[in-house]
């Protein structure tokens, strides 16, 4: 018969979870568990081809081993963050280790949460459906204050922009029908207004491409 998808694996369907454990039974385990529940899965062995995997992958979530060969999980994070692409990536540690340092130094590097070995089922859905929420309320609130930092451009950038270039324009007009007639002193004068008009929107025309590789970075 037909396998008709619960709604709790809906809600998880096209979420990507990365996952870089070495024991190869656990992983497994992992991935079986995560698949099931509609998540999209991929396991890595370590840091090193985590690192290749990510870019590519694109995950929504990263759980990982802290002790690893050849790139632990430490290592690993401390690399993410360089890269503002995967750096707010919500990223949960497994451990066998519960000592506080341990903890402790994971947060230090920006881990999200921690899961002790061994963990029940229950306690892994609830910390990555935990995790998810809080990155999608992040993303939310992210991009309400895009559109409304966007609509306050697409208000002021006209006068911002308006305003400056009528003062090129006026005050080069005087200088085209009256240079004839206008002293050396009241060209510089002229010449001055023009420059200090062109000067502001130089820098109009910066904040609005500053702003433009805002949007692009987020």
């Amino acid at each position: 018969s037909e396998i008709v998808p619960n709604q709790q694996t809906i809600k998880y369907l096209m979420k990507k979870i990365l996952i870089i454990e070495d024991d190869k039974s656990l992983c497994s385990s992992l991935e079986e568990i995560l698949t099931t529940e509609g998540f999209e899965v991929l396991a890595t062995p370590n840091g090193v081809s985590a690192l290749e995997a990510v870019p590519i992958f694109n995950p929504d979530l990263i759980i990982s081993d802290v002790s690893m060969p050849e790139m632990d999980g430490y290592e690993l994070l401390a690399e993410l963050a360089k890269n503002e692409s995967w750096a707010t990536t919500p990223f949960i540690f497994l451990t066998a280790h519960s000592e506080g340092n341990y903890r402790r130094k994971a947060m230090e590097l920006g881990a999200d949460d921690f899961l002790i070995k061994p963990f029940s089922v229950d306690e892994l859905l609830l910390t990555i459906d935990a995790r998810l929420k809080k990155s999608e309320k992040v993303r939310q609130v992210s991009d309400d204050r895009i559109k409304s930092i966007t609509k306050s451009i697409s208000f002021s950038l006209p006068h911002e922009l308006n305003t400056p270039l009528s003062g090129i324009i006026g005050f080069s007009e005087i200088m085209i029908n009256e240079a004839d007639i206008m002293t050396p002193d009241e060209v510089r004068e002229m010449a001055g207004f023009i420059n200090e008009s062109s000067m502001r929107l130089k820098k109009t025309i910066g904040k609005y491409l500053n702003y433009s590789k805002l949007q692009v970075l987020l």
